[in-house]
């Protein structure tokens, strides 16, 4: 497992949804992107800041693509049955081991939420990088796709480094109250979505942790259900698809038709950092 280290769209002052947001008369045209990393990896602040908005801030490939992303990456729970409990320090082994029991082979289900759930999440950054997940997921929950990716390229940019934002509460603050579009109407997003922390975010991180999965490392990027080994060439990745749903007949938008984007690198699977 290795970490491979905005324009916001908005009709009639509200926040929206990709599903409604896609061109009229779309169907199953539209190309499907997930996006799967964690806020501290490098190489995910890099996709999200930014390979993620030369797609996102072009109007007509955001009418086409269906997108979510889920933060979770490559943490992992404690079990007696991999380890973590005595030593919280990041294990690659006890990840994989912990995915394999409690994601891959969750027959039994009592004891799965017993033993796979039930600790303190192990992190593989900080325990910062799980809380800003948290608080990623759930802008998006109350406020829409639109306002989680502004504020995910705010709060995974340079303001992580911020010395004067040194809490993952600091972060959310800052770019709830900084970035255009994010509050969608709501009379205070900030507490809003410390509520939504507080109340719900074991249950989110577990259930962040059970859609995310398995992969080499991140940022894991899915077009249309296939992986790609360059999460950085996404728009290349969505032209392509587009033009293998659609047929080359079909018009596509300007960015399809220019060049190639130059990639992040070619053997990027091979050369990511290491956790």
């Amino acid at each position: 497992m290795v970490c491979y280290s905005l324009l916001i769209i908005v009709l009639a002052g509200l926040c929206y949804h990709p599903v409604i947001a896609l061109a009229a008369g779309a169907t199953n045209s539209n190309v499907t992107v997930r996006f799967y990393g964690e806020a501290q990896c490098p190489f995910c602040r890099r996709f999200v800041t930014e390979a993620w908005p030369t797609v996102w801030n072009d109007p007509e490939l955001r009418a086409i693509i269906d997108y979510d992303f889920i933060p979770w990456g490559n943490s992992y729970f404690p079990t007696q049955d991999c380890g973590g409990i005595d030593d919280a320090t990041y294990d690659a082994d006890v990840r994989q081991c912990w995915y394999q029991k409690c994601i891959t082979n969750n027959d039994n289900l009592v004891k799965m939420e017993e033993d796979c759930f039930s600790g303190e999440p192990i992190y593989q950054h900080s325990k910062k990088e799980g809380q800003v997940d948290i608080y990623e997921t759930c802008v998006k929950d109350i406020m829409g796709i639109d306002a989680a990716v502004s504020f995910t390229y705010c709060s995974e940019g340079s303001h992580m480094d911020d010395e004067h934002l040194p809490s993952a509460r600091d972060l959310m603050e800052k770019c709830i109250t900084t970035r255009d579009g994010i509050s969608c109407g709501i009379a205070d997003p900030v507490t809003a979505v410390q509520e939504c922390f507080d109340v719900r975010g074991r249950l989110i991180e577990i259930n962040n942790a059970k859609q995310t999965p398995a992969h080499p490392g991140v940022p894991y990027v899915v077009v249309d259900g296939n992986p790609l080994d360059d999460p950085f060439s996404i728009k290349d990745a969505i032209c392509e698809r587009l033009e293998a749903k659609q047929g080359a007949a079909i018009e596509k938008p300007k960015s399809c038709r220019r060049p190639k984007h130059g990639t992040f690198s070619s053997s990027f699977l091979r050369t990511a950092e290491k956790r």
